[in-house]
């Protein structure tokens, strides 16, 4: 009886050792594909976020490339003639047609100028005396 007892339980260990290898290759295999997986998984993500990166700063470029290109276009459609004649160079202070638009401007300050201080002199020489009166 003890043979037998030692056969059966002889057989059932080489059993449990086999499939405990089988399983356990099984469950590392599972586990190598598992964290293969997860790796590309975080490759990719990286990648995506690497490729987002990539596509704001060629936005941003293409923006300050078009905002560039605007205000040079804007720049010079200022110096040209629009459809009623009128042209920026007209009314430009540094043209030398019309710096006695500019001269004139200043005589006219300083008259006001002088008129205001005039004023002020005139009033605070009045005085208020009671006794001028009489």
């Amino acid at each position: 009886m003890l043979k037998k007892t030692l056969i059966i339980t002889s057989i059932f260990c080489l059993i449990v050792f086999l499939s405990s290898t089988v399983f356990g290759a099984n469950f590392v295999n599972d586990t190598k594909t598992g964290l293969q997986n997860m790796g590309n998984g975080i490759k990719n993500v990286v990648q995506d976020v690497t490729n987002a990166a990539k596509d704001v700063k060629n936005d941003m470029t293409n923006t300050e490339n078009n905002v560039e290109n605007t205000m040079d276009n804007d720049g010079m459609a200022m110096g040209g003639t629009t459809d009623g004649g009128y042209t920026a160079t007209r009314t430009d202070s540094t043209t030398s047609g019309y710096t006695a638009n500019n001269t004139m401007v200043w005589v006219i300050l300083a008259i006001a100028g002088a008129i205001i201080i005039a004023l002020v002199w005139y009033y605070s020489m009045q005085t208020e005396d009671r006794n001028n009166h009489q």
